[in-house]
């Protein structure tokens, strides 16, 4: 066991030292941004790049993404990943996920491990037809799309960052009530200043971990100046370092995604908290050792009282 973590870190160091030379000359600089883009576009790969980028990945995400200072740059160099057609065939993949809600996630079902389902549901059941159902991070569009189905006499829409996640999305869920925005959770009170005499309801399935911590204030001070919103989130995150509800800030996780305290940032917007609760689905982690310490942290929580 000794030997395989010794060989282990082994192996990250030389594909970091070699990520490292990638990073740094300018002379790699074109490369590095074609690696970058293959994130999930593993067609666009020769047999040389599946060899460079987990080099190129294991130096770049230190050396040059979490170094950066400024959130809005971060933002940027996440979508040399993260946008383009790598972000259309990752919002493709999740289109083939499942919202079976007796399906097995780890020792639970899907309707325990997430009760955004469940709880998205009944907020647009028991709502009135003015409602707005905004999802942030749509992605496939697949879980909206599901809500305005079934309740078509309400408003939905997906916003996502990408365009080309956008228009894959409208393409596959071409409903009258739904509709599929360019929109960043930064710049959500461009869009809920359209609907302030309306009710809101946001919802994030998993897309909120990607969020610049910065930005994520943004986002909740957004939702407290509306008149009626509710936000209801449900996001994996890690408690390796304590329960993610007593972080009180956000830590990075691995890739792109980040451990935040929602109930941190929202409380700190002045949003009342509904509901918090930190999801185990994988206790004991022995029976789940690459899921170790991961938890589903789920929040609802209102701008009024």
């Amino acid at each position: 066991m000794l030997l395989q973590r010794l060989l282990r870190k082994l192996k990250r160091v030389v594909r970091f030292s070699l990520g490292w030379f990638i990073c740094r000359l300018p002379f790699f600089e074109k490369y590095k941004l074609h690696l970058l883009s293959t994130w999930h576009d593993y067609n666009k790969r020769s047999a040389m790049d599946n060899y460079w980028f987990p080099c190129l990945f294991e130096a770049w995400i230190p050396l040059e993404y979490l170094r950066e200072k400024n959130p809005d740059t971060r933002e940027r160099l996440k979508g040399l990943a993260m946008g383009g057609n790598s972000g259309k065939l990752w919002a493709m993949g999740y289109d083939q996920g499942s919202m079976d809600l007796a399906e097995k996630v780890g020792h639970l079902t899907i309707g325990e491990a997430r009760p955004i389902y469940q709880e998205v549901e009944r907020l647009c059941r028991d709502s009135s037809n003015d409602l707005v159902v905004i999802q942030i991070g749509s992605s496939s569009g697949k879980e909206i799309a599901y809500y305005a189905a079934n309740y078509p006499h309400q408003q939905y829409i997906g916003v996502d960052i990408y365009e080309e996640v956008i228009a894959y999305a409208a393409s596959a869920h071409p409903l009258k009530n739904l509709s599929f925005r360019l929109c960043s959770a930064k710049a959500i009170a461009s869009l809920l200043t359209a609907y302030q005499q309306r009710k809101v309801l946001l919802f994030s399935s998993g897309s909120l971990q990607y969020v610049q911590p910065e930005h994520l204030s943004e986002f909740f001070d957004a939702i407290h100046r509306h008149a009626n919103a509710q936000i209801v989130l449900c996001e994996t995150a890690n408690e390796s370092q304590g329960a993610p509800d007593q972080l009180k800030k956000s830590l990075w996780r691995g890739n792109f995604a980040y451990s935040h305290d929602y109930k941190h940032y929202a409380e700190q917007a002045g949003i009342h908290t509904v509901a918090c609760q930190i999801i185990r689905p994988f206790v004991p982690y022995e029976d789940f050792p690459m899921h170790r310490n991961t938890v589903h942290y789920f929040y609802h929580g209102k701008s009024h009282f």
